[in-house]
């Protein structure tokens, strides 16, 4: 019943406190990963993104600390960047 984007209702602290510590749940969007990408020197030659659903986005509340992503960001689930 929950969805892909399930973790983007819930702060980083509380997310700690419920998270699978066996298999924990990356929350990372892409831009962040660009930015490090970036901030490193890695240039990113390609991006491969996998499809995405905004409908299912736009089922849920988002937590206030994912205001600053665009929505297409946020919907993004799946990407490859190569370099």
């Amino acid at each position: 019943s929950i969805t892909v984007y399930n973790f983007l209702q819930y702060s980083k602290k509380y997310w700690e406190a419920i998270d699978n510590s066996i298999q924990p749940q990356n929350r990372l969007r892409l831009s962040e990963y660009r930015q490090m990408y970036k901030d490193v020197g890695i240039p990113i030659s390609e991006e491969l993104i996998w499809p995405y659903d905004m409908e299912e986005l736009e089922k849920i509340k988002l937590h206030g600390e994912y205001s600053q992503f665009s929505k297409t960001d946020l919907a993004i689930c799946h990407a490859y960047l190569i370099t």
